[in-house]
């Protein structure tokens, strides 16, 4: 029991402690002088190319928004364009309908003047072959009333005829001129 009494446990004797500081100051300076330059050039190999890795990324980052700039830029001026490109085309849109509206009114216009013409020549041709075919029965008529010839000639014959139909327009224009109830003011 005594020898376990003079070892201590945590401290090694001297001698070995004397030999175990001198071997592993040894081991220390040949890691310095040998191993420690590869191993730090290893490290600063991997630094620089990690900082490499990291400036390429960080230019990558900036080219790429700068292209997105770019993108959001030449997407705007397209957006833009195409809204002068819709203008454009709803300019023109209204543009051929207000002409054509236009047209449309003229030639309606037109077809209207050449109807009302027609109208016209057409009742002026009906009110002189009927003018003709009223005076023609007028005048039969009034043989077969009266039971005697007319003596009268043609011409004086015309103008009564004509004067009785100008008679009948006056009255069946004021008729006309009466408002629907058939009463007058």
């Amino acid at each position: 029991m005594i020898l376990a009494e003079t070892q201590n446990v945590i401290l090694p004797a001297l001698p070995d402690l004397l030999w175990g500081s001198v071997c592993f100051l040894i081991i220390v300076i040949a890691v310095m002088k040998f191993a420690w330059p590869k191993f730090s050039a290893l490290l600063d190999e991997r630094g620089e190319k990690i900082q490499a890795g990291l400036d390429a990324a960080e230019e990558a980052r900036a080219e790429v928004a700068s292209e997105r700039e770019k993108i959001e830029v030449e997407i705007r001026e397209a957006e833009l364009e195409a809204g002068r490109i819709r203008q454009r085309a709803q300019d023109n849109a209204d543009e051929i309908r207000s002409r054509a509206r236009e047209e449309a009114k003229v030639e309606a216009e037109r077809t209207v003047a050449v109807a009302q013409s027609r109208i016209a020549a057409d009742r002026e041709a009906a009110v002189r072959v009927l003018r003709g075919d009223v005076g023609d029965l007028a005048v039969k008529l009034a043989n077969r009333i009266v039971g005697e010839q007319v003596r009268l000639n043609p011409e004086v014959n015309q103008g009564v005829v004509d004067s009785f139909l100008d008679e009948l327009e006056q009255t069946e224009g004021s008729k006309s001129a009466t408002p629907a109830g058939g009463q007058g003011a």
